[in-house]
């Protein structure tokens, strides 16, 4: 223990603001940020600034006055982004069906169309909406009639080691609901065969429309 303490002592310590602080600059040189790129970064890099103004406390005990200022509420701020994003996470939690299981599914699509997804962010929903379909058609085929299919969808446009790898992220119930508001069960086995043909074909179909 003491020697892994010793060892995370001597490490340098890297915050994502002290990062943006050390390369923002030099970055916007060599790249052209989007508008609203600009805006959370430069809000993210004003967070805890006294310039963005914040209370004044004051402790009767100890006769002291302390300034707290006001956080930047940016999505990049590890700080500010941390707690929205447990709030986001708690509301979804109170809107998901109770007793009724849910599964954690991941669509992605072949290294060769990734660059299409760079130079174009309007094809980001384009997966979204495909992905949806693909699990609603094959949801509705094994269960012999048309169900909707509880979903939480999130676009995820780089992978663990940062480089651009599109891919979606779906929470999605054991089922749907059918015409008449009752879940349908699909049982806790998914094909994955079917999944993967059924996205194949319509996003080759979407992109084939769209490129």
């Amino acid at each position: 223990t003491q020697i892994y303490q010793k060892e995370y002592k001597e490490k340098p310590f890297y915050s994502v603001k002290q990062i943006f602080q050390d390369h923002w600059e030099d970055y916007k040189k060599t790249h052209s940020p989007r508008e609203i790129e600009l805006q959370e970064v430069e809000k993210m890099l004003s967070c805890k600034d006294e310039s963005r103004g914040g209370f004044w406390y004051y402790c009767k005990t100890c006769k002291e006055y302390r300034f707290v200022p006001f956080g930047c509420n940016s999505r990049l701020c590890s700080c500010c982004g941390k707690r929205y994003a447990d709030q986001w996470a708690s509301m979804l939690a109170e809107r998901l069906e109770k007793n009724i299981f849910h599964r954690h599914l991941v669509f992605g699509i072949p290294d060769m169309l990734w660059k299409y997804f760079k130079d174009d962010r309007t094809l980001y929903k384009i997966l979204m909406d495909i992905a949806y379909k693909t699990i609603k058609e094959t949801f509705s085929k094994i269960n012999h009639r048309d169900v909707v299919p509880g979903v939480i969808e999130v676009y995820h446009p780089f992978g663990r080691d940062i480089k651009h790898q599109p891919h979606v992220h779906m929470i999605v119930t054991e089922g749907g609901f059918d015409k008449e508001g009752n879940f349908v069960s699909s049982g806790n086995y998914i094909p994955y065969n079917a999944l993967h043909k059924n996205l194949e074909y319509n996003i080759q179909k979407a992109l084939k429309k769209r490129l």
